[in-house]
This record gives structure tokens, C-alpha cells and sequence, in this order.
């Protein structure tokens, strides 16, 4: 993780009423994802080259095009990653706000890998082991790879629950070797 994402994200959360946090997670996402689309505005922005007084013009012009109130210390926000050409934190920290916006609601999100697209029932079944062996309310996000054979993969809070096949199989590979290496 970032240590300057996680910071500014921590001064947002710090800063921003609890009232207003969902709108403000609305008004950083929707700079997020015009920075990410835009990749020729984000390289001029966080380009070394360009004057700091140029960057600060053109984000102004696009918080006044916006027609959106935009928070004053989000345009503060901006403007201090555009001068130190660090716009390109901005998903980051929107998704690190996202989830402190979650977890003070009691929620986790939870990244869940299947090997194949699991049914309603068993992403339930999912949620409730994650929440008796964690003690975690999980929101989850469902991801495929074949790769894992069956069973799941399950991360969250910095914390991974692996019970796949392929885990398994790996396990029980790597006791055979050590028990070979024994005799």
C-alpha cells in the first residue's frame, strides 16, 4: 500500500462530516475516474515539465466545468497531488476512503476468487465463514480464475483465507516432500 495514499486518505476522513461522506466519495470517484480515462491529462498533470501555476489553471477550469460544488478540500486535495505529480494516488486513495467509509459502518470488502462463477448460495456460504471465523459483515466482489481449480480464495483487511484445490494440492505436495527428505 502507499504510505502517502493511506496518509491524505486519513486526513480526508479526518476532515470530511460523517453526513457528507457519501457525497464526497461520489465528487473523488468521479475525479478518479475522469483522471483515469483521461491519460493524456493525467501524464500532463503530473508531468515534471509542466509550470505548477499551469497545472493548478487547468484543474480549476475543470472544477469550474464540472458544475459540481466541489468540497474545498478535495480542490485543495488536487491541487497538492498535481504539484507534486502525484494525481495518479487519486484511485487509490478513492478506494482507500471507500473501504474507511465501510468499515465505520461495520462493513468489510471482501475480494472472493472462484474458479468458476459461483451460484448465489454459495458466495452466502462464503459470507457466512468469513463472518464466524473473522467476525467481518463482508461485502463481496467475485472474481474468476480457473486456475484455482475449486474452491475459493477469500481477501480482505489485509488478510487472505485460501481454500482452494490448488492450495491443497500444494500442501499436500510440499508434506510429501518434506517427509521424503526426512528419510
Amino acid at each position: 500500500m502507499n504510505i502517502l495514499a493511506e496518509k491524505y486518505t486519513r486526513i480526508l476522513i479526518a476532515e470530511v462530516a460523517e453526513k457528507s461522506a457519501e457525497e464526497f466519495l461520489s465528487i473523488l470517484s468521479c475525479f478518479a475516474k475522469l483522471f483515469e480515462e483521461n491519460k493524456k491529462l493525467t501524464i500532463i498533470l503530473n508531468s515534471p515539465i509542466v509550470e505548477k501555476s499551469d497545472k493548478i489553471q487547468v484543474l480549476e477550469k475543470i472544477i469550474k466545468e464540472t458544475k459540481i460544488k466541489v468540497p474545498t478540500i478535495l480542490r485543495n486535495l488536487l491541487i497538492l497531488l498535481a504539484r507534486s505529480n502525484n494525481l495518479k494516488l487519486l484511485g487509490l486513495i478513492t478506494k482507500l476512503f471507500h473501504n474507511q467509509m465501510l468499515k465505520k459502518q461495520g462493513i468489510t470488502e471482501a475480494k472472493v476468487i472462484f474458479a468458476a462463477k459461483p451460484s448465489d448460495k454459495k458466495i452466502e456460504k462464503v459470507s457466512e465463514i468469513l463472518k464466524k471465523k473473522y467476525k467481518i459483515n463482508p461485502i463481496i466482489s467475485v472474481k474468476i480464475d480457473e486456475s484455482i481449480l475449486a474452491g475459493f480464495i477469500a481477501t480482505f483487511d489485509g488478510k487472505r483465507l485460501d481454500s482452494s484445490l490448488n492450495s491443497s494440492f500444494n500442501n499436500m505436495t510440499n508434506k510429501l516432500h518434506t517427509s521424503i527428505n526426512l528419510y
